[in-house]
């Protein structure tokens, strides 16, 4: 009898860590960067400062499209700030938007920098499949497209891939 219930409790148990096991598993891999290809487009697009600018930089860049409506937006642009103090790549693209005033009064909230604010085409919310925000992009020197993340991701998350892209 004592050994069948310690059988039955190193069964329950081997049960209990594997479905734990299942389920972080699971999590790390939904907070993971999916990867993408393709290129980005290499037509200037209109910043916040009023000048057409290239989006790329010949240089692996993290690209943060937001709307200035997005509730998990609020959450994340403090990172976005606090990496592009730190001069890191990291440009911010307004999309999902009815008017630029929009866009002024959140980058205004939020401190980011105006001159590497950029407007979205429909072109490129097209080309890069918009479809939640915020939406990360990293992108290679080259511009093409490397990996995608749609909607929340911690700091620390997002720094780790900063750092293995070296951006």
């Amino acid at each position: 009898m004592k050994a069948a219930i310690s059988l039955v409790k190193t069964i329950v148990s081997y049960l209990i860590i594997g479905l734990l096991a299942l389920w972080f598993g699971g999590m790390a891999r939904g907070m993971m960067m999916a990867p993408v290809s393709g290129a980005i487009d290499t037509t200037p697009l209109p910043t916040l400062a009023g000048q057409p600018q290239q989006l790329t930089s010949g240089e692996p860049q993290l690209i943060y499209l937001f709307a200035p409506w997005c509730t998990i937006c609020e959450l994340t642009s403090p990172a976005v700030v606090k990496w592009q103090q730190q001069q890191r790549n990291v440009v911010a693209v307004a999309a999902s938007y009815q008017h630029q005033a929009e866009v002024e009064a959140f980058v205004a909230t939020h401190a980011l920098d105006r001159t590497t604010v950029f407007l979205a085409t429909e072109q490129l919310q097209q080309q890069l499949d918009l479809v939640a925000f915020p939406t990360f992009i990293i992108i290679d020197s080259d511009g093409s497209l490397i990996s995608k993340r749609i909607g929340y991701s911690p700091e620390w998350l997002l720094s780790l891939y900063l750092n293995w892209y070296g951006i």
